[in-house]
């Protein structure tokens, strides 16, 4: 039984979520209600000619308003491009930054809100285990996020998660000041995502509510989120990822998405992560395609002590379930299931994507990991090299 003093939680999301078809008609009038006439738009320069992006922008300038695009946003975002863009723009008095696209963007777009409006140098505000160096405050450039992708959760997150090129190292900023202020959800934009993209985005969203339900420090309130989470993942990426023009399950994806993250947030969750964020920081890879292939090795690894939770959620994605069955059988499921996702899913083994892994480091970056905490068994360095060996070896999946 878990101790009543693990069930304790704070929660606070400022952000106004506006969800639905169409919604991103409404961004320029909500930018014009709070009175902004000049706003930095982060995007990818991958989709900044898409139809749907361009009804954005028309949008927001007919509405008399001025903006500036920077478009150097990659799948993994660098302080190095944050100093680039404020090299760029610190001269303007931008009232907003708008982030568009994935979670790179929006929190590119977040990082530059850091360091367009913070004195000194800005890895002082990076977040690393024994904090920053220096607190971010609520000096920081409103946030508005629209994302493309359903996946990362960075429009209803107070974390910007970014490499520091220098030990190709994820670090980031956290502080509820960068919570967006408002967040526009149009699943209609996520219809131009590619199938391999929408797939990994998809299994991150898995990886978020997956650590949040197996944490030490979960909570009926994140559980509620994080097994909701789950059911839609299983019930709705296969579609969204075959089927990219299905409104239905672009919805209902991009609602996992925020559950998901909520439930990450509310139940601190990072057993997966502190495999895929040391992945991509040291090898530059999408940060969902991390977590899809971090995540079967850790549930093996869970199993022993985690036999209940696999076996809701199995309950929760297999309707048809035999009610006699022991919890550890429906747990063995439960990980078959999650396998049998990601291979229908056409997701790569990780060595057909990375060659030559530097097990030694990877082990040593997740040891250190800021989530390792949260890992709901204790974990060592060999721990971990071993789960390293695994993920790369020729039979996994």
């Amino acid at each position: 039984m878990k101790n009543i003093e693990n069930r304790s939680f704070e929660i606070y999301i400022k952000t106004k979520i506006i969800f639905g078809v169409d919604s991103r008609f409404r961004i320029g009038r909500i930018l014009k209600n709070k009175n902004y006439q000049k706003v930095l738009i982060c995007i990818d320069k991958n989709i900044i000619k898409l139809k749907y992006i361009n009804e954005i922008f028309d949008n927001i300038s007919g509405e008399g308003i001025e903006y500036e695009i920077y478009d150097g946003v990659e799948i993994n975002p660098t302080i190095m491009m944050i100093m680039d863009a404020c090299q760029k723009f610190r001269k303007y008095n931008f009232d907003c930054i708008l982030g568009i696209g994935g979670g790179s963007s929006i929190d590119l777009a977040k990082g530059i809100s850091v360091a367009l409006t913070h004195e000194g140098n800005i890895y002082n505000y990076v977040s690393e285990i024994e904090n920053q160096k220096k607190l971010i405050t609520d000096a920081v450039k409103p946030i508005i996020a629209v994302p493309t992708a359903a996946g990362s959760g960075a429009e209803v997150s107070p974390v910007s998660v970014i490499v520091d090129q220098r030990r190709k190292l994820k670090t980031g900023f956290f502080s509820e000041y960068l919570f967006p202020l408002v967040a526009v959800i149009d699943p209609v934009v996520h219809t131009t995502l590619p199938p391999k993209t929408t797939a990994e985005c998809g299994l991150d969203i898995l990886s978020h509510a997956f650590d949040a339900f197996v944490s030490p420090y979960s909570n009926s309130f994140s559980d509620a989120l994080a097994i909701k989470s789950i059911e839609m993942v299983f019930k709705n990426l296969k579609s969204a990822v075959f089927d990219g023009k299905n409104l239905e399950s672009r919805s209902e994806m991009a609602m996992a998405s925020i559950l998901g993250l909520i439930a990450i947030y509310a139940g601190k969750g990072g057993s997966t992560h502190t495999i895929a964020e040391p992945l991509g920081g040291l090898y530059n890879i999408p940060h969902g395609y991390a977590c899809g292939v971090a995540l079967p090795a850790m549930m093996e690894f869970l199993l022993s002590d985690c036999s209940d939770k696999f076996a809701v959620i199995y309950r929760n994605i297999n309707k048809s379930f035999n009610p006699e069955e022991e919890d550890e059988d429906l747990a063995k499921r439960c990980i078959k299931e999650t396998k049998r996702l990601i291979l229908d899913l056409g997701i790569d083994p990780p060595w057909k994507e990375i060659s030559n892994p530097d097990i030694g480091l990877l082990s040593k970056y997740s040891i250190k990991h800021m989530a390792v905490d949260r890992v709901p068994r204790e974990i060592t360095r060999q721990d971990y090299v071993k789960l390293y060996e695994e993920i790369f070896g020729k039979s996994y999946f």
